[in-house]
């Protein structure tokens, strides 16, 4: 659960610098840019990966497609990538992206507790940051 949660800050990080992007941006800056989506793909591949072996590989099978970001996409499948090097757009395998009742229908509610708790974590993080 952890390791979601940093994948997702990361899926944020990336947003903002990609979004940075501008006639005036470096080659190098432009390749680091690249080269941390391609990082964080293979993150999030592993994430779905994990999420699927240690739930089922059908877990997901009755949820409806969520929009993370402005996407513009109307593909089906909770977890894809809505198009090639946008993982910053992905849907990460969290309780709060799927959804609380369908945690509870899979018997995941233990995972819902500890998100919340990592989240609280996060925000007491934040705040002593400030």
């Amino acid at each position: 659960m952890a390791r979601a949660l940093k994948v997702e800050e990361s899926q944020i990080v990336l947003l903002l610098d990609a979004h940075g992007i501008d006639s005036r941006t470096t080659e190098n800056q432009r390749l680091d840019i690249s080269c941390r989506h391609n990082r964080l793909q293979s993150q999030i591949n592993g994430l779905v990966q994990t999420a699927a072996t240690f739930v089922g590989a059908d877990w997901d099978s009755g949820l409806d497609a969520c929009k993370h970001g402005d996407s513009g996409s109307d593909e089906d499948g909770t977890f894809i990538t809505v198009s090639p090097g946008n993982a910053e757009h992905t849907i990460l395998p969290l309780p709060s992206y799927i959804g609380f009742p369908w945690c509870g229908a899979l018997e995941l509610n233990g995972l819902v507790e500890e998100e919340l708790q990592l989240r609280q974590g996060q925000a007491n993080d934040a705040l002593n940051e400030i």
